[in-house]
């Protein structure tokens, strides 16, 4: 998950101009120190270093206090576990996204958990056995409060409240770099 998310940060404008695609570190809606602290915690042997210290207990605390604090707490599931249901659950977030935005509310996707639940349900590919049981555990008290079938996919979970306008956006890739029209190569 580290790598993913850091991965996908764009420090500078001239970044995010360049690569149009990824998260503006502005977007992230972080304080001046917060920021910083993701520059250095975006080496892995940083991290893995604050780690022996419990560093890796304090990340899903400040998540833990972002819950606490937020009007309501949602996760969206989805009926199957194929692609057509990450798809069509997608487009199911998108008008939920879309409606509260006209509402005036805004939703801040909690993704960590929900993607580490689908790689263990996958078969915890790159997971300890020790993360894979943690994982478990976490879904297992995720289901007392939000019940779920066998055959029930998590889309998406997220907070969702009034909150101040996002400072930055993040640009999106030009509709001709990701659709393709024509007939499919052999």
């Amino acid at each position: 998950m580290h790598d993913f998310l850091f991965t996908h940060i764009r420090w500078s404008k001239d970044e995010i101009e360049t690569s149009r695609d990824g998260l503006s570190i502005n977007s992230l809606e972080l304080g001046a120190f917060q920021s910083k602290m993701m520059q250095v915690l975006s080496s892995w042997n940083i991290v893995q270093f604050l780690n022996i210290f419990g560093f890796s207990r304090f990340v899903p605390q400040q998540s833990y206090q972002l819950c606490k604090g937020a009007a309501a707490l949602c996760i969206l599931s989805y009926s199957g576990t194929g692609l057509d249901s990450y798809f069509n659950g997608g487009r199911a977030l998108q008008r939920i996204w879309l409606t509260a935005t006209s509402l005036g509310l805004s939703l801040h996707p909690m993704t960590g958990l929900v993607y580490l639940i689908h790689t263990v349900r996958c078969g915890g590919e790159g997971l300890s056995n020790n993360h894979t049981k943690m994982l478990l555990k976490s879904f297992d008290k995720l289901k007392q409060f939000c019940p779920l079938g066998e055959n029930e996919s998590i889309i998406m979970a997220f907070r969702i409240g009034y909150a101040d306008p996002p400072s930055d956006k993040s640009l999106r890739i030009p509709l001709e770099k990701i659709l393709v029209f024509g007939n499919p190569p052999d």
